[in-house]
Parts: C-alpha cells; sequence; structure tokens
C-alpha cells in the first residue's frame, strides 16, 4: 500500500448504465480477478506497465465483453490518484478515454492527480497544472519511465466538480 494511501475504501461510485461515445457503447466497470490476465498484456502493449501497479484498483471499459480501455485510480487521505489510464491502439480516437473516465470521476469528492504525456486529453477533461502538488503525491519515478524527459511529463490536477469541456 502507498504511504497514506486509504486501505479501508472502496472504489467510486459509478453511475449505472453504459456510455455511448463516438459510435460504441462502453460499460464501464471495477476490474475482478477474471479480467487481470487482459489487462496485463494490454498495459504492456501501451507502455503503460509500471512495477507499483494495482490491479485490484483498475477499472476497465469494454464493449461486447471485450476490454477495450483501463484506468487505475488509487485513493489517498486527500486525493486520488489516476495512475494509468489506457485504451487498446486500435480503437484510440473513438472517445473511449472520454467514455471511460467520464463516470470514474464524476462522483470524486477529492482532488485528483495524475502524471500525463498528454496533457491536451486530460484538460478537456476538467485537469489544470498542479501549482503545489500534496507531498504524499507519490513521484514519478513509481513509474519507472526511464525513457521519459521529466520536462514533457506534467503534473495535473482535477478539482472535485470541474467543469468539463465537452469536446474531444
Amino acid at each position: 500500500m502507498e504511504s497514506g494511501e486509504s486501505g479501508t475504501s472502496s472504489p467510486p461510485e459509478l453511475e449505472t448504465g453504459t456510455r455511448e461515445f463516438a459510435a460504441t457503447e462502453l460499460r464501464v466497470r471495477s476490474a475482478v480477478p477474471r479480467d487481470y490476465d487482459f489487462i496485463t498484456p494490454l498495459l504492456m502493449d501501451l507502455e503503460l506497465d509500471y512495477p507499483s501497479r494495482d490491479l485490484t484498483r483498475f477499472f476497465v471499459g469494454e464493449e461486447h465483453g471485450r476490454i477495450l480501455a483501463i484506468a487505475e485510480l488509487k485513493e489517498f487521505r486527500d486525493f486520488w490518484l489516476l495512475s494509468c489510464v489506457g485504451v487498446r491502439e486500435q480503437y484510440q480516437g473513438r472517445g473511449l478515454g472520454k467514455a471511460l473516465l467520464t463516470p470514474l470521476l464524476k462522483p470524486l469528492q477529492k482532488d485528483v492527480y495524475l502524471y500525463t504525456l498528454v496533457p491536451g486529453f486530460f484538460r478537456k477533461l476538467g485537469f489544470a497544472e498542479a501549482a503545489s502538488p500534496p507531498a504524499d503525491l507519490p513521484p514519478r519515478s513509481i513509474y519507472g519511465c526511464a525513457s521519459c524527459d521529466p520536462r514533457l511529463c506534467l503534473c495535473l490536477v482535477r478539482k472535485p466538480n470541474a467543469p468539463r469541456i465537452s469536446v474531444i
């Protein structure tokens, strides 16, 4: 468990049902053990795997029973950390990332932080550059991004009930 991580938290309450985005329906739900064999190769394919990932904190977006998108969301005492977001390469650009994250972020009542090389995508979901991240936010180094240029990897934050730009 990460320092400061809340050990008794449950996943955020999701709005029920499916979301229709860009000619697809995506069902968003908490990952279950049978999903882990699909999540791990997807993480590797998208170069998102890292040593301290926790498959029990993943959410999946599926269409017709096939996992197309994933996100890892960790709760800490005063904030959430969106550790990982990925969409199968052949499905990128269809709005699946937005379809996955919208029901995850909406009910959260604490700031959500993330590190990213694609800030434009997250800004459209209400994230902004984090002026002063919390002291207990895990460092970028947990991701083992040896080839990552730290000048390009930004720390962003989304405040509870942040306005979201609807065009992606």
